[in-house]
């Protein structure tokens, strides 16, 4: 457990790649490691941080890619995709806190800034913080919503922002660029995750097509 007014934890972003579908009832190896440290020195408050980067595996016992079938989608305005198509965005209109404590519950995170708003003051805030990977999820349920259940190929994000209980966020992509890999048309997308006139999270998704692509 942490010990309150220890210090704090940031996270600077993910890139994660999905080679195929979680599949419920699997129980899946993990395996990760650190890859590099770096110890730095704020030269405006002498404050010592330790900067982490670190890879996780995770690996189907099976060994199988057990791809998930696509839904076709019924919008005939959404027929083709071109470098510049906009996907449709994704509105989370309120960030729950309530939420934030049942993901710390699973994923058995003590960082108390998630549900307990003494943790939080400290850091000169009043509200408790949004976990990274529920930030992330708003992105992906937009490329989900907008090409199927199993699209997402990979998501390299950036977060420049906290997210707080209460915030409303719109999730937006555009289309960077396409290509044909093994078979399969992937679209390439600067996506952002923004709070009013705020970026919250920038990044770069690649997203398996399950419409017809146009040159």
């Amino acid at each position: 457990m942490r010990r309150r007014g220890a210090g704090s934890v940031g996270l600077d972003g993910y890139d994660w790649e999905y080679f195929a579908p979680l599949r419920e009832g699997v129980r899946y190896q993990i395996d990760g490691s650190v890859t590099e440290v770096e110890r730095t020195v704020s030269e405006q408050t002498g404050r010592i941080a330790d900067r982490f980067v670190y890879t996780i595996e995770m690996i189907d016992p099976d060994g199988g890619p057990h791809r998930a079938r696509y839904e076709p989608l019924a919008d005939s305005a959404m027929t083709e995709v071109k470098i510049g198509t906009k996907v449709p965005s994704w509105t989370m209109e309120h960030v729950d806190a309530q939420r934030m404590k049942t993901m710390a519950a699973i994923l058995r995170d003590p960082y108390e800034v998630h549900w307990d708003h003494e943790a939080v003051r400290p850091l000169g805030f009043d509200r408790v913080i949004n976990q990274g990977p529920l930030n992330l999820s708003y992105l992906a349920n937009m490329l989900m919503a907008w090409q199927g259940a199993s699209c997402v190929r990979r998501l390299n994000v950036r977060f420049t922002l906290p997210v707080f209980e209460g915030d409303k966020l719109i999730a937006h992509g555009t289309v960077i660029d396409l290509e044909q890999v093994a078979g399969e048309h992937r679209a390439t997308c600067d996506v952002h995750l923004d709070r009013g006139k705020e970026t919250v999270m920038v990044g770069t998704a690649v997203v398996a097509l399950d419409q017809a692509v146009s040159s």
